[in-house]
Formats: structure tokens, C-alpha cells, sequence
């Protein structure tokens, strides 16, 4: 019963998110449980269960008195943000792989093995992927780059945990640490850097689909 409850959950995470991220739920609308349950075909728990998990990420916003709301999504602003990022990271990459240590890489082969079991939620991944990334930023030494790329990731973190969560980017964000973790225990920066920049420019041409 647990494991029907979970894909339940996890199918209206993914439709919900879908819904924002093409504009069938518009900024700011009201969204109830009832009227969402009817209109995917399930039951109030996985439409509670998926708000919850949504508004922690921040696609959706909880009031008290008022209910749940869309977040004002701002698409071509996290586009942008994609852009910056791609040069800070892939920048990144390329220190790190001049500076990072034997246990960091360890570290960073742990926490990928991890988000490859695919048996945590969305919340969970998005944790996992986060100290990835924390800890391979924190082996360039350069705290300056660290602050600003921090500033960066936490202003597109709800976008990136829808889509990381869905099973096909799961997947491929997972090879794609293979192939940085790999440059980075070569010492090769040009292909951490390109390593990288193929990780990032997947997730933009999700956002670029679904049309910021």
C-alpha cells in the first residue's frame, strides 16, 4: 500500500509541476486539493502529500487562512540565471579540478552513488545534489566565486528540483557526475570545464522547451 501511495504522490508531483511550468496554473492562482484530485484522478492524500513537497521547494506557496497559491515564477529571469551560471560553474569546475582533493573526490563519487538509487523523494535528491555541487565548489578555494554561485544556485533551486526529479533527468544528471568526478580525478580542467557545461546546458534546454 506504501509503495501505490508513493508513485501516487510522485505522479501528481510531476503533473502539478507541469502544469506551473507550462502555464496551466498561472502565477498566484489558488490551487485546492478537491478540484486538483478530480482534475488528475487521484485522491486527496498524493494532491496533499504533492503540495507539501512543492511548496518546500518553492513552486508553491502555503498562507495561513488563504490556502496554497502558485509562486511567481519569473521563467526569463531563471533563464538568465542559467546563463551566469554556466560561466561561474564551468569556471568552477576547471579550479577544482586543479585544487580538489583525493577525499573530496571520494566524497563526491559517495554522494553520487546515492542520488543513483533513485529511492529517495524529491526533496532528498535535491539535498543530495546540492552538497555535490557545495563540495565541489568548495575545492576551488576561492570564496569569493563561492559566495556569488551560492547567491546564483539558491535563486533557481525550485526550478531545479522539479526537473531534476523527473526519472529521465534523474538519470542523465547522474551520468553526467560520472563524467565530472572522472575529469576531476584526472586533474583535467578543460574537460571538468566541459564536463560541466554539458551538465548545466541539459537542464537549460528544459527550461528553453518549456518556453521562458
Amino acid at each position: 500500500m506504501e509503495r501505490t501511495v508513493e508513485t501516487s504522490r510522485d505522479r501528481a508531483i510531476v503533473q502539478i509541476r507541469d502544469m506551473i511550468l507550462t502555464g496551466h496554473l498561472k502565477p498566484n492562482q489558488r490551487v485546492v486539493e478537491n478540484e486538483l484530485a478530480g482534475r488528475l484522478g487521484l485522491s486527496r492524500t498524493p494532491i496533499r502529500e504533492a503540495f507539501r513537497e512543492l511548496v518546500q521547494i518553492g513552486l508553491l506557496v502555503s498562507e495561513p487562512y488563504k490556502g496554497v497559491r502558485v509562486a511567481d515564477l519569473d521563467l526569463p529571469a531563471i533563464q538568465q540565471a542559467y546563463e551566469v551560471r554556466t560561466v561561474l560553474e564551468t569556471y568552477a569546475a576547471e579550479l577544482a579540478a586543479q585544487r580538489i582533493t583525493d577525499p573530496e573526490i571520494e566524497y563526491l563519487t559517495q554522494l553520487n552513488e546515492q542520488m543513483r538509487r533513485r529511492n529517495q523523494g524529491v526533496g532528498q535528491f535535491a539535498a543530495l545534489n546540492d552538497q555535490f555541487h557545495e563540495v565541489l565548489n568548495q575545492a576551488t578555494r576561492n570564496q569569493v566565486l563561492l559566495e556569488i554561485i551560492a547567491n546564483l544556485r539558491s535563486r533557481v533551486r525550485g526550478f531545479r528540483v522539479v526537473f531534476h526529479y523527473h526519472p529521465v533527468l534523474i538519470e542523465s544528471s547522474v551520468r553526467e557526475h560520472d563524467d565530472i568526478i572522472a575529469a576531476l580525478a584526472d586533474r583535467a580542467p578543460q574537460r571538468a570545464r566541459e564536463a560541466m557545461s554539458r551538465h548545466i546546458k541539459s537542464l537549460t534546454t528544459e527550461l528553453v522547451a518549456r518556453g521562458a
